[in-house]
């Protein structure tokens, strides 16, 4: 038989033996073999591949900086706040990779390199690494640090450039 397990408002009946159990609601989990962070995050990163490579072609190759920018300075990031608190370094679970990638794609374009600087560094140490790390942060870090770049830059974050793909037709003069 089915093992009742205790579900916030009282007792629900749940399989105790499909798999383990949620402790927080009691329900099983939907991959019922353990994942690792880095794991999921591979997988984020490879969902994101297709909006990349259309940003690239849409945009032109001058977003590759803010992506590579960005990155850089979520991993870096993360890197030296597990140093500073004298953690197991575990910035290669992807975590700041994701971080990195999802800010680039929120920055407009025409934005100051600067700008996926500030952002990484600020959604890393204070949406993510301040709360206790992965898993803790009840913020996304890179809608985090956009938002503060939002209120910080409000007339720069508002440009909203028009992509010209390769095959569009010149416009009529």
């Amino acid at each position: 038989g089915a093992e009742s397990v205790a579900f916030s408002g009282g007792w629900a009946p749940f399989p105790a033996s499909r798999s383990q159990l949620c402790p927080a609601t009691g329900a099983t989990r939907h991959h019922h073999r353990p994942r690792r962070a880095r794991g999921v995050m591979g997988q984020v990163l490879t969902d994101r591949l297709p909006a990349v490579i259309g940003s690239v072609y849409l945009f032109g190759p001058g977003v590759l900086p803010y992506y590579l920018i960005s990155v850089a300075t979520a991993q870096a990031a993360d890197l030296l706040v597990q140093l500073a608190k004298h953690k197991r370094v575990a910035a290669f679970d992807l975590s700041p990779v994701v971080t990195g990638i999802l800010l680039a794609m929120s920055l407009p374009l025409g934005v100051p390199l600067w700008f996926p600087v500030l952002g990484a560094a600020i959604g890393i140490i204070l949406a993510k690494e301040l709360f206790g790390g992965i898993g803790f942060n009840f913020l996304n870090p890179a809608l985090a640090g956009r938002a503060v770049l939002r209120l910080a830059f409000s007339e720069e974050m508002m440009k909203n450039p028009v992509p010209t793909p390769p095959f569009a037709a010149a416009p009529d003069a």
